[in-house]
């Protein structure tokens, strides 16, 4: 079992932290997530909105990079069709070259209509955009001077992508979030990226790394609280709406088990009946929200390699 973690370092207008305290919390957070042990950790892309405050993740992975040794580092995702391919080959490579050939390079094509507005890209255009820039991307890591290219992964929340992704041959990143009505649909998911990868002919390195929010506390009731009020955050910020009662959610995911919102005694569980479905490269969202600093430390304890 894989084990890696993901933040968007979102900010929620009722929380006062600012910007250059998140990023600072965060290369305190990938420091202990590298001593801890785990194998990656992932960064969302965001223009202009709340939703997420790395712009370009490249940059602050290079700054994550110059204080760690051993985990890998990558955007889940770089939005491709926001930016010139040949920039984005470049900035990757030049991480990857500081890193000591630590980038797993997560792409994807953007859902947020007014991230492309705010950079003035017709989002209705997204997918031939993404396709394009995916082709001269990789295009210029085998032709262009600098590191070997890094494994690819791309971002999908369907089944038909997740064929698409592993009938090109490629890893899959894929996230079970709030509107994920039971873990089948993530199954679904895996299934139809193994068949894709069959019809390819097979990939030796190819991959599946699923998302999934986590939050742990030194009791349950403590980390249902946790959760609800983060999670609430970060839906509002991400759809504009905050849910009508953001407890009764964080329930409802414990209970389909989409959510890893429990106890630190109870997280190995929570996590092994994930890996008994068949999750074997995990990806625990653990900032999300704008969750306390030593909340997410907490969570990050509760999972790493040695407790689980």
């Amino acid at each position: 079992m894989k084990r890696a973690l993901f933040t968007t370092l979102d900010t929620h207008p009722s929380v006062q932290t600012s910007v250059a305290a998140r990023y600072d919390a965060f290369v305190r957070h990938v420091t202990v997530a590298d001593a801890l042990g785990f194998d990656a950790f992932w960064v969302g892309e965001h223009h202009g909105t709340n939703v997420g405050r790395i712009p370009n993740p490249a940059v602050l992975l290079a700054a994550a990079a110059a204080k760690t040794r051993r985990i890998r580092l990558g955007p889940a995702v770089s939005v491709l069709p926001l930016r010139p391919p040949r920039l984005v080959a470049e900035d990757y490579a030049m991480l990857d070259a500081l890193s000591g050939g630590r980038l797993d390079m997560g792409v994807g094509v953007g859902s947020q209509r007014v991230e492309f507005e705010h950079l003035g890209v017709d989002f209705d255009q997204r997918r031939a955009l993404f396709d394009a820039h995916l082709d001269e991307l990789e295009r210029a890591w085998e032709t262009d001077s600098g590191p070997d290219k890094p494994p690819l992964y791309v971002a999908t929340l369907s089944e038909e992508g997740a064929f698409r992704v592993g009938k090109a041959g490629r890893s899959m990143l894929t996230l079970v979030s709030p509107a994920v009505r039971d873990l089948d649909e993530i199954e679904r998911r895996l299934r139809a990226h193994a068949r894709g990868l069959e019809e390819h002919g097979g990939a030796a390195n190819a991959d599946a790394v699923v998302m999934v929010f986590a939050c742990a506390a030194a009791n349950e009731r403590e980390a249902r609280l946790r959760a609800s009020r983060s999670l609430g955050n970060f839906i509002e910020l991400s759809s504009g709406t905050r849910p009508d009662d953001p407890v009764a959610l964080c329930d409802a995911m414990r209970q389909r088990g989409t959510g890893l919102f429990a106890s630190r005694e109870q997280m190995t569980a929570r996590v092994d009946a994930l890996v008994r479905r068949g999750f074997e490269n995990l990806c625990f969202f653990v900032d999300f929200g704008t969750m306390e600093a030593n909340a997410v430390e907490e969570t990050m304890r509760s999972l790493a390699p040695s407790c689980l």
